[in-house]
């Protein structure tokens, strides 16, 4: 028998391929000798869909029996009418159309069906020990409606009753081993085992990135925004029948200046010419490094420095081509010359893959020349997962938003979080469009520049594939899941995933009720979600930090201390620990625990625990309700019925969280979720002792600026991390220009440098020019997408652009343009109140005194009543400015501080001295009582 891989695992949907059970495979030969994975072919294998019902006393078989037959008898029926239609239709069509064909296999298969129904539709077991058992109906992929009409609620239903679980568990997806019996009829075997870690970690993976021209979304509303209506009419029609566009000119009657606008956009966005200019191919270890462009550099190959080591130059082959459609052909053929399993690439599964194939249709890099496969879409094109047929594919830029504590996902922090290294891009996007232009124009060193700038980035890319397989492969194993899946699914549908798995491994059925849907009562902490009663709380909204923070806040101070302060960041991991024994009874858990304890990186420590403690979160939550039984928890879990697992895992749990306590009191600068900003003077030993248990991770030491509850950042070992604190460069959130350069500035001054002198001092010479015109104006100019129309934001949204968005009626797509006066600004960016917001608290003081002065005169009787015309409390901003600057010196509102701060804020540089002294003996007062 040969030995085979599985890489891919789809079942088919058509009408046949549901009947025959069939699964769509992609296979790949195992070189005994060499552990090399080669030869890859899809197959088509058979894999029965099996309904387990609950796990049930016998008292219940007749009920499972009776239900079985009338649903096989039911099937019976409609499939034997639907043979008899389409061979009705089948007499009508003449022999060698495609018509005639597609309608023989059908019948074929359906009759095949109907004459072995015996043997395709059956009840199998019972399995299990004791009194209670489990029956599974075995059925092709049939109509999931039909099991859900006929088939009793002894049977499992729900959403876990799908076929592509069971032909991922049956077959051992991602990594199963699949044995081609090449005697007899042949067909395939599987044989319980995966791949192993070490042919799996030394096969071939490469990283693929696209260059593009025109790709911004074409605008026209600034610069034909005083257009006549009359005149953007005549070029909304003029590009109309200049494109041949399909336009039903009855339409006009309703359209206005914004239909014209947006028709105008719509129609030159569609029609631009976008293009791929460049593709890089990188896999440094095999030394095939590619580049395919329409660019001329004048050269058939350049050397490219890997990134991080300047002196380590790796030649890379420059492949020319006339057009990006030659390009994409040029790429599938290199694929099919390579053959890697494993594809690396920053955000290639929601962008690069999609881009490639709707700019030329024909992208086919996937096994056997295929297509990408849109696996997943949600939230409007938001989330979104593109995979290539039958390789494996790892994406960090959604991994790292699940697994890392990056302020952003952008391709140099993620190197630098991964590798340690610090790595700059050779162009920013600005100078990358500038560049191109000039290439195509035929300037030799600036397709230079490009096709370096692709090429390193490639690098980038596969490196950090390259460092992270390994954990991508016990993460796959673990939860049955391909590596793109764990990159783009949320920890906790992975955590429902892994038991409700689980479950079939060890009970041969699933859970009876949906786990993420189960409730539990906590208490009064507990908020009320939807669906719940007060106190209950959902799986889905179970937290197992916030459960760990809400039990030892009685005892430690998990309040923020704000300002510049040396410390330890530490990720906690508690109830990995805890169910430590439990979890590593399942052999792939075991081997992300011992990785995890193995590895000398703490932060692919905290990335392997995250894992694991989002596992542990569903055993935490069955031990954390309040009254489930002794029996029902230790039968849940299969832990025997010998021991009180109970009680033992709650007294783990309180030996846990006394020794985290001890760590944690008196420590605490900050948290955020499992990260903990600890005083640098915390005990070592203590820490030490914890961390070789499991219980943590020390990320490392260096100076931090903690603000509020949740937000801080900090430059450990000259790498800059922040929590909390929105990414000064990020798109998100209401910022313009100046707002995002005076952040990222003072950051840097304070955090990096650690000169707050100079910080403050920035501060104002900046609020100064604001306040003397001196900012230009593009620089505080709003502008952003509308990505919703005006009338689909909840009542309650408060933000500035929303209130314009429905004045001006916009909608999704348009554009949003607004400023704010010198007032206006120096309120948002510096909290300093305006004069119509000091007139307007002013009369909501007295309208407030007024009121109560009326409910006290209620209380005590007197008859004494007024009208009062009710006045709101007017929205007074913080200042987001301010607010980060306040993170460092912690003054209150009205105070001495406060007062000199709003001196700053006017440019005044003499107070920055003052302010510094106050600063330094409120640290000294703090330091004190804390002694």
């Amino acid at each position: 028998m040969v030995t085979k891989g599985l890489t891919f695992l789809k079942p088919k949907q058509s009408l046949v391929g549901r009947l025959e059970s069939l699964v769509d495979a992609c296979l790949w030969e195992i070189d005994s000798e060499t552990g090399e994975m080669k030869n890859p072919k899809f197959e088509l294998i058979k894999i029965e869909h099996k309904i387990p019902t609950k796990l049930l006393k016998h008292r219940r078989e007749e009920t499972i029996f009776e239900s079985f037959e009338n649903y096989k008898k039911i099937i019976q029926e409609q499939y034997t009418e639907e043979l008899f239609k389409t061979l009705v239709d089948l007499g009508k069509l003449n022999e060698g159309t495609k018509k005639h064909s597609e309608l023989k296999e059908k019948s074929t298969a359906i009759d095949n069906f109907l004459r072995n129904i015996d043997v395709r539709l059956r009840l199998d077991g019972p399995f299990g020990r004791g009194k209670y058992k489990t029956y599974h109906c075995v059925v092709p992929f049939l109509e999931k409606n039909e099991q859900n009409f006929f088939l009793s609620q002894e049977f499992i239903r729900d959403r876990y009753n799908s076929p592509t679980r069971q032909a991922r568990l049956q077959a051992g997806f991602p990594f199963g081993i699949v044995k081609e019996i090449e005697d007899g009829d042949g067909g395939f075997e599987f044989t319980n085992e995966l791949i192993s870690d070490k042919i799996l970690v030394n096969v071939k993976g490469v990283a693929l990135d696209f260059e593009t021209q025109e790709w911004k979304r074409v605008r026209v509303q600034e610069e034909l925004r005083d257009e006549p209506e009359e005149k953007l009419c005549s070029r909304f029609l003029n590009l109309v029948d200049a494109y041949n566009e399909t336009f039903n000119k009855e339409n006009l009657k309703w359209m206005d200046r914004r239909d014209y606008l947006r028709g105008i956009e719509e129609i030159l966005d569609k029609n631009k010419n976008e293009r791929l200019t460049a593709a890089s191919v990188i896999s440094l270890d095999s030394g095939e490094n590619f580049l395919i462009t329409t660019l001329d550099c004048g050269m058939n190959e350049i050397e490219v420095a890997v990134p991080g080591d300047d002196t380590d130059k790796r030649k890379v082959k420059i492949i020319h081509v006339c057009d990006q459609h030659e390009l994409v052909e040029k790429l599938n053929a290199l694929y099919s010359e390579i053959e890697p399993v494993f594809c690396y690439g920053h955000n290639q599964l929601k962008f690069d893959y999609d881009k490639a194939e709707s700019l030329t249709g024909n992208f086919k890099v996937g096994v056997g020349g295929t297509k990408p496969l849109l696996e997943v879409q949600a939230a409007g094109g938001f989330i979104k997962r593109i995979i290539l047929k039958g390789r494996l594919d790892i994406d960090p830029s959604p991994y790292s938003q699940h697994y890392m504590k990056n302020f952003n996902n952008k391709l140099d922090t993620v190197l630098e979080d991964v590798l340690g290294i610090k790595s700059k891009k050779t162009l920013t996007h600005d100078e990358l469009v500038v560049q191109t232009a000039l290439a195509e124009k035929g300037n030799k060193e600036a397709a230079f520049q490009v096709l370096y700038y692709a090429a390193q980035d490639s690098m980038k890319s596969w490196m950090i594939g390259e460092q992270l397989k390994y954990e991508h492969i016990l993460k796959s194993k673990a939860l049955h899941s391909s590596p793109a899946r764990i990159d783009t699914t949320a920890k906790k549908t992975l955590c429902e995933d892994y038991w409700v798995n689980w479950y079939w491994d060890h009970k041969n059925t699933y859970p009876k009720d949906e786990i993420i849907s189960l409730k539990i009562r906590l208490g009064d902490q507990v908020r009320k979600g939807l669906g719940t009663k007060k106190n209950e709380i959902t799986f889905d909204d179970f937290c197992s930090i916030d459960y760990f923070t809400a039990r030892i806040k009685k005892y430690v101070n998990l309040d923020a201390k704000k300002g510049v302060r040396k410390g330890v960041w530490v990720e906690l991991f508690p109830f990995a620990s805890i169910f430590k024994d439990m979890l590593e009874r399942d052999d792939n858990i075991k081997k992300i625990y011992n990785q995890a304890f193995l590895t000398g990186d703490p932060k692919e420590k905290a990335r392997l625990m995250r894992t694991l403690e989002s596992i542990a979160e569903y055993p935490l939550f069955r031990l954390a309700k309040p009254n489930i039984g002794k029996k029902t928890f230790a039968a849940e879990f299969s832990l025997g019925m010998q021991g009180d697992y109970l009680d033992e895992y709650r007294c783990k749990a309180t030996s846990v969280m006394n020794d985290l306590i001890k760590l944690l009191k008196g420590n605490v600068i900050n948290i955020n979720q499992e990260a903990f900003i600890l005083s640098d003077n915390v005990d070592k030993n203590l820490l030490c002792r914890l961390e070789s248990k499991g219980l943590c991770s020390v990320v490392g030491e260096g100076v931090f600026l903690s603000g509020n509850k949740g937000s801080f950042a900090g430059n450990i070992g000259n790498q800059f991390v922040m929590q909390g604190i929105a990414d000064y460069n990020s798109n998100k959130g209401e910022r313009c220009k100046f707002e995002k350069g005076l952040y990222e500035s003072f950051l840097d001054k304070v955090v990096l440098k650690g000169d707050l002198r100079v910080g403050l001092e920035y501060v104002a010479k900046k609020a100064n020019q604001l306040r003397l015109g001196k900012i230009r104006r593009e620089e505080l100019t709003y502008e952003r997408e509308a990505r919703k129309d005006y009338d689909k934001y909840a009542l309650g949204a408060r933000q500035r652009y929303i209130s314009i968005m429905a004045e001006q009626q916009i909608k999704k797509g348009d554009l949003i343009s607004y400023e704010y006066n010198l007032e206006a600004m120096m309120e948002k960016f510096f909290g300093i109140v305006t004069n119509e917001n000091k007139q307007l608290l002013k009369k909501f003081k007295a309208y407030d005194k007024s009121r109560k002065a009326q409910e006290k005169n209620k209380c005590s009787g007197e008859l004494f009543e007024f009208n009062l015309e009710k006045v709101d409390r007017p929205s007074i901003r913080e200042g987001t400015i301010h607010k980060l600057v306040n993170y460092f010196c912690g003054f209150k509102k009205n105070s001495a501080g406060h007062y000199l701060l709003n001196k700053l804020y006017q440019g005044d540089c003499s107070v920055v001295d003052k302010i510094i002294s106050l600063v330094n003996i409120k640290r000294s007062l703090e330091n004190k009582l804390e002694l």
